[in-house]
């Protein structure tokens, strides 16, 4: 299906709600709150409280964990690599124009790992309009997700898609926010080199609010060169956002995710986990890609080096809901014929 959205609420910073097109850690289970009787002593040990909706316990017992109340929600971001259409639409020089055959390839092939990963809700960046997500969704995906795009300030056109199983509650654009680099004296003004599309969706009647985000890229030879200090830019004021939400209503959960064009260690990504540290001490946040098996822990291959540049980073209450069973970056033929990008999938246990 498809819908429009206009945030309701005036944006945190500077830059107005865009009209956009647009077409859920385990529940608190009880501990078994077993207290071991001491030797040699006349103490009377009593086992721990059960959990939500759980039994107390006694000493050799213990209490009885509650009914789990979660509902999972499995959060995808994958980069589709230049997925245009067949048609020179825009006005941009970089634009690429497709065959057919190349369309229904990729087409089916992004299909194919979708449908195979099921996700409930998936930031797909690099992909040029509304209409090849509203054509994924009917031609392969069984019309199961609402579709939403934005318009970001991408050279090639290319937008940040989302797919949601979910309702929509609202979609806001951060594409003509003005931002610079904290910890950078003397920093130039900057806007996102593609956008920070943020979206709400309720969830087992929790708000999750999902930054989805393609960072500046570091060129490879391409019309856009690296530019470090925008990207570290991009990423501090993508957290600042996320704090803000937070500190508005401290039950949001909240997910940073998508595109980072930077590794592990980066000012990118170390300001995304750890925030400002003017702020600090605060908790940091969790990294979905940290319980993904290390031999797997890579989402890109840059002549020959595996390299993790697409992130999932949670704020404490969600990362706390992360099953770290379940994290996975898919690899394989599947994925090499969709995309230059792995797709990392996290399932978090809304509650």
């Amino acid at each position: 299906m498809s819908a429009s959205f206009l945030r309701p609420r005036p944006p945190l910073f500077a830059g107005a709600a865009l009209l956009l097109l647009t077409s859920a850690f385990a529940a608190s289970c009880g501990q078994q709150g077993i207290v071991a009787a001491t030797s040699g002593t006349t103490e009377t040990d009593t086992g721990g409280s059960g959990g939500t909706g759980g039994t107390g316990g006694t000493a050799t017992t213990g209490g009885t964990g509650g009914a789990d109340t979660s509902k999972p929600l499995k959060v995808l971001c994958w980069n589709l690599h230049n997925f245009f259409n067949t048609t020179k639409d825009s006005g941009f020089t970089e634009e690429q124009v497709l065959t057919k055959t190349e369309y229904d390839n990729k087409l089916a092939a992004v299909g194919a790992v979708l449908k195979q990963m099921d996700p409930d809700f998936a930031v797909l960046p690099e992909v040029e309009n509304l209409a090849i997500l509203d054509d994924l969704n009917a031609k392969q995906l069984a019309g199961a997700y609402t579709t939403a795009i934005t318009e970001t300030n991408d050279f090639r056109g290319l937008d940040i898609g989302i797919l949601s199983k979910p309702a929509i509650d609202t979609l806001t654009s951060h594409k003509d926010d003005s931002f610079k680099r904290l910890d950078l004296a003397g920093s130039p003004s900057y806007k996102y080199s593609r956008d920070a599309v943020e979206v709400h969706i309720t969830h087992n009647g929790r708000e999750v609010v999902l930054i989805g985000v393609h960072y500046r890229s570091k060129g490879n030879g391409m019309v856009e060169t690296d530019d470090k200090d925008k990207r570290a830019a991009e990423a501090q004021h993508t957290r600042a956002i996320a704090d803000a939400l937070i500190a508005e209503d401290p039950k949001r959960a909240v997910l940073i995710l998508g595109d980072f064009n930077d590794i592990p260690g980066s000012p990118a990504v170390s300001w995304t986990i750890l925030g400002n540290p003017a702020n600090n001490p605060q908790d940091p946040f969790i990294t979905a890609s940290d319980s993904v098996p290390q031999a797997d822990r890579y989402t890109f291959v840059y002549n020959g080096v595996q390299e993790l540049i697409d992130h999932q980073i949670a704020n404490p209450l969600l990362g706390g809901m992360l099953d770290t069973k379940a994290a996975v970056i898919l690899h394989g033929k599947s994925v090499e014929d969709a995309s230059d990008h792995h797709p990392l999938m996290a399932t978090y246990h809304i509650q």
